[in-house]
């Protein structure tokens, strides 16, 4: 069969990156893949075997318009039978218009958590674009012919909310946890680990402010922070403002593992997310995670604060333990049974009619 991506995801014209990985995979078993996304200048159309890439130049104000006319010719010139939206707002929206007075079918992803209080939460500079997200998301869902989900909290929610026609898969996000699981962990007292991008929704200050309270107990604690972000400066100086920032590092974006083998407890404080990945391979590492209830935190195994703030939650941690993490659940056994799985589900977004 013959399907197209339309991405937000530049790194797939790297040939060594995940993503370009999971697109050979999808290819080998599909048959033949098309992807298209916003990328820098000096991109070029990659070709390999059944897998086809083409990036999209544009500026910030034409990348619908252009994402979509190219999306439409692929459609028409390559028999295209689905077109699969990597989420339900601009992408979703792009998808929509492509497949129009076509034979193929709509299928949207949803990665990220449109139901939380804080995404579209008015007072934040994402939020009023947050707004309008939420209004294409409605309209996108209601013409979608398939909708793959990374959680069974998104899958409920969207259910309650928007009471689609489509069905829904739950597909969570695939990591290779026999490198976590490899980890021999050489735990360092007091140390605090926290991954991620160093952005509002992922409330990197909260972490910091966390480690400031308890400090201020005399618990001799310690953060890491990994990762990288528009945040960085705001945190380094924040960090000086609670007295802090001699125990906080900043290592940047690097490879998590030998960072897990020393921690103790990994800080997990989105205010939003539709998976959470670091959450997954800490545990599956065996460190222990102290989460806000986002995500699938709960779902598999995280430490969720009850009615109590985070900083008290952490503060009974160091008092109480547990010292190891145990991941709950995981559904693929491979990298294999992930792509199966994610094929199985674009192949039967082909079989089914529009609604």
């Amino acid at each position: 069969m013959k399907v197209l991506f339309i991405s937000n995801d530049p790194t797939m014209f790297d040939s060594t990156s995940a993503v370009r990985m999971r697109l050979r995979a999808y290819a080998a078993v599909l048959g033949e893949v098309h992807a298209i996304s916003v990328a820098p200048g000096h991109t070029n159309d990659v070709h390999e075997g059944a897998l086809h890439l083409y990036p999209i130049q544009a500026s910030r104000l034409l990348r619908i318009p252009a994402l979509a006319r190219r999306a439409r010719v692929l459609i028409r010139e390559r028999g295209i039978e689905v077109v699969s939206a990597q989420d339900p707002f601009e992408h979703g929206l792009i998808a929509w218009k492509a497949v129009l007075g076509t034979n193929a079918r709509l299928h949207i992803q949803l990665h990220t958590d449109p139901f939380a209080r804080d995404f579209a939460n008015v007072g934040h500079p994402m939020s009023y674009i947050n707004f309008v997200r939420l209004l294409i998301m409605s309209f996108v869902l209601r013409r979608a012919a398939r909708i793959r989900v990374v959680s069974a909290r998104l899958a409920r929610e969207m259910r309650e909310r928007y009471h689609p026609r489509a069905p829904i898969t739950i597909l969570p996000i695939y990591t290779d946890l026999a490198r976590f699981r490899s980890v021999v962990r050489a735990r360092e007292q007091g140390s605090l680990l926290w991954i991620g991008r160093f952005e509002k929704e992922k409330n990197p200050m909260l972490a910091l402010a966390a480690l400031a309270a308890v400090r201020s107990i005399g618990i001799d604690a310690h953060l890491t922070l990994l990762g990288a972000g528009r945040l960085e400066l705001p945190l380094r100086l924040r960090a000086k403002e609670l007295g802090v920032d001699t125990h906080v590092t900043f290592p940047g974006f690097v490879d998590p593992l030998p960072y897990l083998a020393k921690a103790e407890l990994v800080l997990a404080t989105s205010l939003y997310e539709g998976y959470g990945l670091a959450i997954v391979e800490a545990l599956a590492a065996g460190v222990p995670v102290l989460s806000t209830d986002v995500g699938i935190a709960r779902e598999v195994g995280a430490l969720i604060p009850s009615g109590e703030s985070y900083a008290a939650a952490l503060s009974a941690w160091f008092a109480h333990g547990p010292r190891e993490g145990h991941l709950t659940s995981y559904p693929y056994a491979s990298f294999d049974d992930y792509v199966s799985a994610y094929a199985a589900d674009i192949q039967a977004t082909a079989r089914l009619s529009t609604p």
